[in-house]
């Protein structure tokens, strides 16, 4: 008992370590590719003095284009554009612009640089930039884009996105689905490969 309860344990633990880290690295990828491309636009429009001067109007017209690919991203059903100081400048829900949310960990990492993508399921309430979400949406992908100064350097801003993405989710809850089923029939050999030695040895 004591054997089969160790097996299944360690195969569980190591199915489980592996779904996580497949399934970090998708999101990664996929927030990876928008990072990039934003941040592309920011640097071909000269575009950081918005975020800098919290959206001045003298800036408008260098932040047009961004705005424009930022609503029009893949999946995306929420996105918030903020400055440098946690400000929202722009959001596709525009109860959201002119707010901001103190003690918000995930915008401070992208503030620092960090890409830190996060799979969600909607607990409507749980965090305060999390109201009003469309009906129907259950588990998203929530992550804070940095955006870098036209020279590559400093972080100016950040673009936070709600992605409902039903081909990647579906994937991901696959990877997850074979991962449990790959270790369960991967403990049952090896308990059953054990079984055979002990009834042999003895």
């Amino acid at each position: 008992l004591i054997s089969f309860v160790l097996t299944f344990s360690t195969a569980l633990v190591l199915s489980a370590s592996l779904s996580r880290y497949i399934v970090a690295q998708m999101m990664l990828r996929d927030a990876t590719v928008s990072a990039e491309f934003l941040n592309s636009v920011v640097q071909v429009e000269n575009a950081s003095g918005y975020f800098l001067n919290s959206g001045n109007a003298d800036a408008e017209q260098d932040i047009e284009e961004l705005l424009i690919h930022v609503g029009r991203l893949p999946d995306v059903f929420r996105a918030n554009v903020y400055a440098r100081d946690g400000m929202i400048l722009w959001s596709s829900d525009e109860e959201m612009i002119g707010k901001s949310f103190p003690d918000n960990e995930e915008l401070a990492g992208a503030m620092r640089g960090e890409l830190d993508p996060e799979l969600n399921v909607v607990d409507r309430g749980a965090k305060d930039e999390h109201v009003g979400f469309p009906e129907g949406i259950v588990e998203f992908i929530e992550y804070y884009i940095p955006i870098h100064a036209a020279n590559g350097s400093a972080v100016v801003g950040a673009v936070e996105v709600y992605k409902a993405p039903e081909t990647l989710l579906t994937s991901i809850r696959r990877v997850r689905t074979y991962a449990w089923l790959g270790a369960l029939a991967a403990a049952a050999v090896l308990f059953g490969g054990l079984a055979v030695v002990v009834t042999y040895a003895s």
